[in-house]
């Protein structure tokens, strides 16, 4: 049959080639190197952005929840929800207001009109 294979010069061989291979795998390590560290560099620079922009929105968010009158640890939108439910009972007591002032309005005028049918026909 075959020949066997003999591990001594099996491994020799492995070793030359691996020898032999160091200056490309350091080259290709270098590369991917710089890859990943520009890579890096791209990801740190679009993070910083999108701090900056989370950084610029709590103070715009701060700025709102000051104007709308935020108390402790209130965001903005519960202060401004408070600010528009206060504006929207307001209008709503208004209204009624409005409305009854109508309806008596309305009253004394059918009174007026009752009392002149009354004196025409008794």
């Amino acid at each position: 049959m075959g020949q066997r294979v003999r591990a001594e010069p099996v491994f020799a061989q492995m070793m030359v080639i691996g020898v032999n291979a160091i200056p490309i795998v350091s080259m290709l390590s270098v590369a991917i190197g710089i890859t990943l560290s520009m890579q890096g560099i791209d990801s740190l620079e679009q993070l910083q952005d999108r701090l900056g922009s989370y950084q610029d929105l709590v103070v715009h968010q701060r700025r709102i929840g000051e104007f709308c009158g935020a108390r402790g640890s209130d965001t903005a939108l519960e202060a401004l929800g408070r600010r528009l439910m206060v504006s929207l009972d307001e209008r709503q007591q208004s209204l009624r207001e409005s409305i009854e002032a109508d309806v008596a309005d309305f009253r004394t005028d059918a009174q007026i009109q009752l009392e002149c049918v009354l004196e025409a026909f008794g």
